[in-house]
């Protein structure tokens, strides 16, 4: 199952059972989360009324980067099935994140906001020399 939103253009939205149209989505609009997150079909169906670019996550994606969806509530990182693969320690985890500590804020181009939240918030950043791509975390209190 995929999670899409619409970069441009517009979407239809019809009840998959009798075809009445249910409502009609536009730029910046999102479909698809109810099904990425129950793991189930959903009961529209989606139809471009005009050209459409999407930008979209598809349920595996998701699980490969963010883990399974109650991890994301409960805010692990890493999901707990990534952890029994690969036997992640304690040890591990710490010279995972402490191996750019070298790196400077001028060492990153930054990207867009990937998130705010009441402490702060979340850009994309890449490192300049190996172009390795970072959330970065930046708290305010």
């Amino acid at each position: 199952y995929t999670f899409f939103i619409i970069r441009s253009g517009r979407v239809c939205a019809s009840n998959k059972s009798n075809g009445s149209e249910v409502g009609s989505l536009g730029k910046s609009q999102a479909f698809g989360l109810q099904t990425m997150i129950k793991d189930a079909p959903t009961n529209a169906t989606y139809t471009a009324e005009s050209p459409v670019f999407v930008y979209f996550l598809t349920r595996k994606d998701f699980h490969r980067m963010i883990g399974s969806w109650q991890d994301a509530l409960d805010g692990i990182s890493v999901s707990r099935l990534t952890m029994r693969k690969t036997r992640i320690t304690r040890k591990t985890r710490i010279t995972t994140v402490t191996k750019h500590d070298h790196l400077k804020l001028e060492d990153l181009e930054k990207f867009n906001v990937l998130g705010k939240g009441a402490f702060g918030k979340v850009k994309l950043v890449q490192s300049k020399g190996d172009k390795t791509v970072f959330a970065l975390k930046a708290l305010s209190k």
